[in-house]
């Protein structure tokens, strides 16, 4: 496209010139000026794309049914999400009714697989902050802005022959993750943390918002594939779920 509009002005010029020369006329030439994209302007459109700055601000909870496939294991999970409050997983794995509950920075677990027994664990705060990540559904660019996070951009870049708009964020603790958002749809593509690489796809829209409905996750050279995604918006969950249950 640049070519064919320089090409054309090489060859208008000439023709501008004996014009003007014949003219004797002075004209003034405004200088041509190139939009530049800001990080800012690309975090705009991708909210817009997911449904909206103010739609997303009115999503009250989410109950996700997924089956994660990690090597062998095929794992049936369901996720009560309260955004930006709390997260409470229920799964099955290898025989085992695992249940992991939290907000904020406290939680609590029952693990039979891991403690032998049905008897509910608190969580450390770090793990409990951990499992409320699971709260972040559109991933973490949509909320960075709210926690603070410096956002810069980073040009294009091609995601799998995919062209994206590539940004880079700082926490507040110093910690950086980079997103790529597609160039079309302005849907996150691929995220890179420290420790993983997460790809999201096959976007359907839910009510009045874009979820990604498959999402693959490369850590420490293993891969897991959160597939089979159905989601219920806006539907009433009992706080009652996020309660430490008393001990048998």
């Amino acid at each position: 496209m640049k070519k064919s509009f320089f090409a054309a002005l090489l060859v208008a010029a000439p023709l501008s010139l004996t014009s003007i020369q014949a003219q004797n006329t002075t004209v003034q030439f405004a200088a041509l000026k190139t939009a530049t994209l800001t990080a800012q302007d690309v975090l705009d459109k991708h909210m817009q794309a997911l449904g909206g700055t103010e739609k997303i601000g009115t999503l009250k909870s989410v109950i996700l049914k997924q089956i994660t496939l990690a090597q062998t294991q095929e794992i049936r999970q369901t996720l009560y999400i309260l955004p930006g409050k709390g997260v409470r997983s229920e799964m099955n794995t290898m025989g085992f009714e695992i249940t992991i509950a939290a907000r904020g920075d406290s939680g609590w677990q029952v693990n039979p697989a891991m403690y032998g027994n049905q008897q509910p664990v608190a969580l450390p705060a770090k793990e409990a902050r951990a499992v409320c990540a699971q709260a972040d559904l559109f991933g973490p660019l949509a909320s960075a802005k709210a926690l603070g996070h410096e956002v810069t951009y980073g040009g294009d870049e091609k995601i799998d022959g995919e062209l994206c708009h590539k940004l880079t964020a700082t926490t507040l603790s110093g910690s950086q993750y980079t997103g790529y958002i597609s160039t079309k749809s302005y849907m996150l593509v691929k995220l890179i943390t420290k420790s993983m690489e997460v790809y999201y796809s096959d976007y359907q829209k839910v009510g009045d918002y874009w979820f990604p409905h498959l999402v693959e996750i490369i850590s420490g050279g293993n891969k897991a594939s959160l597939t089979d995604r159905h989601f219920e918006v806006n539907k009433s969950i009992n706080d009652d779920l996020f309660n430490m249950p008393s001990a048998n």
